[in-house]
């Protein structure tokens, strides 16, 4: 995926937080494979998730 490889050369360099969830043990391990396979992290493409959300959802301009 593009957008993936685009923000893996693109980490952030601001303050960050912990964002901390819980996930059905299933879930979490299929999870975990799938990116795994696709050589990314959990945790890049939780972030470009959250990305896309609030780009949809009227804060985009938090990413210009």
């Amino acid at each position: 995926n593009k957008t993936l490889d685009k923000a893996l050369e693109a980490q952030p360099k601001a303050k960050q937080a912990t964002l901390t969830i819980r996930l059905d043990d299933d879930m979490a391990k299929t999870f975990k494979g799938i990116v795994e396979r696709e050589r990314y992290t959990q945790a890049l493409v939780i972030r470009e998730f959250i990305k896309r959300y609030i780009k949809k959802n009227g804060q985009g301009d938090l990413f210009k």
